[in-house]
């Protein structure tokens, strides 16, 4: 009678035991608990990251603050908004002219607003402007994209002190191929050069915001009494445009969704932020392997994926930062280069143990 000598599974073995000690590093010998804090302590690190500097508001719907006078003109006696329905078609017109006028009669009630609170935009939202004029407390602020500004037309050109609070003002800017002139109350104020039309960095689909940006997060205080744009051979009187949009409500809430997900510019990063997004996750995807070595790699990307769904979705209510879905998918294959690492790590320490 023949016996077969029985064979001990190899994780009874010593090879086989000093093999999952290292695969699951500290994990075999530290308990949930510990595990717990560490990943707590990291998720913790990494919304404390998403949400600095930490000016987190979740603001509830409210009225519009914008009334309009029997003369037409436009009240801002609180946050209040006004924008075009659609891209108005003088956008086009001024792209393909490459001259674009803008004259602005108004009256600040608020010497001290910042932001730059704005008067009126061309933009998809903060982030994203062809050109915005803005007050920062007693300047008057302008933004007009170009090759040598960023998306946001920053840096901008800052009228400064020309800001009169309770004093009806007269504002014209005009823009052309080759320059920009800026007068207040009919006074040459500052010129600007450009070494290359701004014209073809704009996009003709951005719409015209008034007293806020697209975001609600710029509001002026104040009275705008006349607003009109020459395009080309085009004059349009914006405050009688049947284009023109006045909301009953401001919901913030539903702005930052619609921004976060249904703008172009959400759809669209800049290279050193989808590189940074990458590699900030990929630390967490390397720890989250050596805590929880024995799970599944999907269940692993399962819980990176939701980490960075709650980064973006409290970032909707951070004015200073952006939620966007390019960021959710970046963290995420950020998070699995980290756990492919992590397990490569593993494997190549163990091919070294002796058999």
């Amino acid at each position: 009678m023949s016996h077969r000598r029985s064979r001990r599974p190899a994780c009874y073995s010593r090879a086989g035991v000093k093999r999952a000690n290292l695969l699951s590093g500290r994990a075999v010998t530290m308990g949930w608990r510990p595990r717990g804090v560490i990943l707590l302590i990291a998720v913790g690190s990494y919304l404390a990251a998403a949400l600095f500097p930490f000016d987190w508001q979740a603001r509830a719907p409210h009225a519009n603050g914008l009334s309009m006078a029997e003369t037409g003109a436009l009240r801002f006696e609180s946050a209040g908004w006004a924008h075009t329905s659609t891209s108005p078609p003088w956008v086009r017109a001024a792209i393909q002219d490459q001259v674009l006028t803008v004259t602005m009669r108004f009256r600040s009630t608020n010497g001290t607003q910042t932001g730059p609170a704005r008067l009126f935009t061309l933009s998809e939202n903060s982030r994203a402007c062809n050109l915005m004029i803005g007050q920062d407390r007693q300047d008057l602020v302008v933004r007009i994209r170009h090759p040598g500004t960023s998306r946001n037309g920053t840096p901008p050109v800052v009228l400064s002190s020309v800001i009169r609070p309770g004093q009806s003002q007269r504002f014209v800017a005009v823009v052309r191929a080759t320059h920009a002139e800026f007068s207040i109350d009919d006074h040459p104020v500052v010129s600007q050069e450009f070494a290359s039309s701004p014209f073809p960095t704009w996009d003709s689909r951005y719409g015209a915001s008034i007293g806020n940006e697209w975001s609600l997060w710029r509001p002026w205080i104040g009275s705008i009494d006349a607003l009109q744009v020459i395009a080309g051979e085009r004059t349009v009187d914006i405050l009688r445009s049947s284009h023109l949009v006045r909301p009953e409500e401001l919901s913030y809430t539903k702005t930052a969704i619609r921004n976060a997900t249904l703008t172009r510019e959400a759809w669209s990063s800049e290279p050193h932020d989808i590189l940074q997004n990458v590699l900030g996750f990929v630390p967490f995807g390397f720890l989250l392997f050596l805590l929880f070595p024995r799970s599944r790699s999907f269940r692993l990307l399962l819980l990176v994926f939701a980490l960075s769904l709650a980064m973006e979705s409290t970032q909707l209510f951070a004015d200073q930062r952006k939620s966007s879905p390019t960021d959710l998918v970046t963290n995420t294959v950020g998070g699995a280069i980290g756990i492919a690492a992590a397990g490569r790590w593993l494997r190549r320490r163990e091919d070294r143990l002796p058999s």
